[in-house]
C-alpha cells in the first residue's frame, strides 16, 4: 500500500501482482454538506440534478473527495482590482 501527498493525499494505491487499484476518500452526504458548508438537502438536490457525481455502495451514496474539490474550484471567483470612482475632479 502506498499513500500519496499533495493533490492525491486522499488516494491510496493497492498493488497486488499486476492489478493496481486507486481508492479515493469517499464522503457521505452529511460529510459533504459539512465540508461545503451547505445543507444535506442541498447536496441531495445537486445529486438529483447531477450537478455532482456520486458512487453507489449498496444502498448508500458516497461522494469522492475530488468531486468536492471540483465544486470548490468551479465556485471560486477571483478578486477584482479596485476601480477608481468616477466623479468630480478637484
Amino acid at each position: 500500500m502506498v499513500q500519496f501527498s499533495g493533490a492525491l493525499s486522499n488516494c491510496v494505491l493497492y498493488a497486488e501482482g499486476k492489478e493496481v487499484l486507486v481508492v479515493t476518500k469517499l464522503f457521505t452526504v452529511k460529510e459533504t454538506a459539512e465540508a461545503l458548508h451547505i445543507t444535506q438537502s442541498c447536496v441531495r438536490q445537486w445529486l438529483l440534478r447531477r450537478r455532482i457525481s456520486s458512487i453507489r455502495v449498496g444502498r448508500s451514496v458516497r461522494i469522492e473527495a475530488s468531486e468536492i474539490d471540483r465544486v470548490l474550484r468551479e465556485g471560486r471567483r477571483p478578486a477584482e482590482e479596485p476601480q477608481e470612482k468616477e466623479g468630480r475632479h478637484e
